[in-house]
């Protein structure tokens, strides 16, 4: 059995295409149809003067023209990069999470306990590198 297949050009008749949702189930929530209505949004403003989705987010106020948005996501990139280069133990202690890493580091004795290599409390032993002997290069003139 073999299947015509038909190709559309700008000179065909269109072919009418709809989809049937009566048979599936409404995923409405009717119960929040009046706190959504904006005739009564509207009329909440009216009478207490205030919307009530932005009275619950504080507005930020400050000077904020010398930041850069992406400089700022740069650093934060950059910072996610860093964590991530840290050994496994290491990041396994703050949960993999860089935020509990930074507000490790913030503290002074911490940054002590960092420099001497107690990061999870035990001393951590950094290996030597391995010696290397210079290379002789054969010149010739």
């Amino acid at each position: 059995m073999t299947t015509k297949i038909q190709f559309r050009t700008p000179f065909t008749p269109r072919v009418s295409v709809s989809i049937d949702f009566t048979k599936s189930k409404n995923h409405t929530r009717s119960e929040q149809a009046p706190a959504t209505d904006i005739n009564n949004i509207v009329k909440r403003f009216h009478k207490t003067g205030v919307i009530d989705w932005v009275a619950n987010n504080e507005p930020q106020f400050g000077d904020f023209t010398n930041i850069n948005f992406e400089e700022i996501q740069n650093k934060v990139a950059q910072g996610k990069q860093l964590f991530e280069s840290l050994p496994a133990h290491v990041r396994k202690e703050f949960n993999n999470n860089p935020s509990e890493f930074i507000e490790f580091i913030q503290t002074k004795d911490n940054i002590e306990d960092m420099r001497d290599g107690e990061i999870d409390g035990e001393q951590k032993t950094t290996p030597e590198p391995p010696e290397t002997q210079p290379v002789e290069q054969n010149k010739t003139e």
